[in-house]
């Protein structure tokens, strides 16, 4: 799952959840009420959708910082990302 989530074994919101968080992550421009509400029918409700894509944002936003500064991760995050 870590290479490619689409070839996992995955529950419909789960997958749901990783769509949605690729798209926000590659053109966030380009989403729109259709994508919350495929969302919503896997049962999320509007303030889980709210609280992923929060938490969606924070990791791009902490990836752009170690990029650009070169920074080093933490080990939990660099071996959870090369599994």
């Amino acid at each position: 799952m870590q290479t490619d989530f689409r070839r996992a074994d995955l529950d419909s919101q789960t997958r749901a959840l990783l769509e949605f968080a690729e798209k926000v992550s590659l053109t966030p421009y380009k989403v729109v009420d259709e994508d919350l509400n495929q969302l919503r029918q896997t049962g999320l409700n509007d303030e889980d959708i709210f609280l992923a894509t929060h938490i969606i944002g924070i990791f791009n936003y902490l990836v752009r910082l170690a990029d650009v500064f070169d920074l080093e991760l933490e080990p939990e995050v660099t071996s959870s990302s090369k599994k």
